[in-house]
């Protein structure tokens, strides 16, 4: 399997990586009026990737890291927690 990039609107973009892994790129989902409907409840997310922490790059990172129990990479500013947050259940 090759690498596939799929743009899923504004600066969301979904990576199938050779190895069969699913990698989102700031998963800016919900309130994204350019992400396909089919797109903004993924069925597998293997890993989420942030640049920044800009709302509409932060977007879904949560609720995805929490459903899909993935691992997040970002500045260390970006995932560490709120004081009394976690994305672990």
């Amino acid at each position: 399997m090759a690498l596939s990039i799929t743009w899923l609107g504004h600066a969301e973009f979904r990576l199938d990586l050779p190895s069969g892994d699913r990698v989102h790129v700031d998963p800016f989902l919900t309130g994204n009026p350019s992400c396909p409907a089919l797109e903004l409840e993924p069925n597998r997310v293997d890993a989420i990737l942030l640049t920044h922490g800009h709302a509409d790059h932060v977007g879904d990172t949560v609720r995805l890291a929490r459903a899909f129990a993935c691992p997040v990479i970002a500045q260390v500013e970006l995932i560490t927690p709120a004081p009394g947050e976690t994305v672990a259940r």
